[in-house]
């Protein structure tokens, strides 16, 4: 890890998700390393969404569409970064 990176826990939320032709919603958990939340926040997003590439339905900006809540990011103690990048991603209907 670098210097200047911190461990951050995100959890997010989201709905209106298409998966499996169905309107879905998620939880994300995800402990990350980044310089700040922001940073952690689209860390976790990318990270998923290698797997979950519905992640990327998300819209941007004031649109109707999928959107993705940020429930909580804070910078949690450094030894979770012998983790490495983590997350799980629940799916409901």
């Amino acid at each position: 890890m670098a210097e200047d990176q911190r461990t951050w826990q995100v959890q997010l939320s989201g709905e209106g998700f298409v998966r499996e032709g169905q309107t879905s919603s998620f939880e994300l958990s995800a402990v990350v390393c980044a310089q700040n939340a922001q940073a952690a926040l689209e860390a976790a997003v990318i990270l998923a969404a290698q797997k979950h590439p519905e992640l990327l339905q998300a819209v941007r900006g004031h649109g109707v569409g999928p959107r993705i809540n940020v429930d909580e990011i804070q910078q949690i103690d450094a030894t979770m970064a012998s983790l490495g990048d983590v997350f799980e991603v629940h799916w409901s209907v």
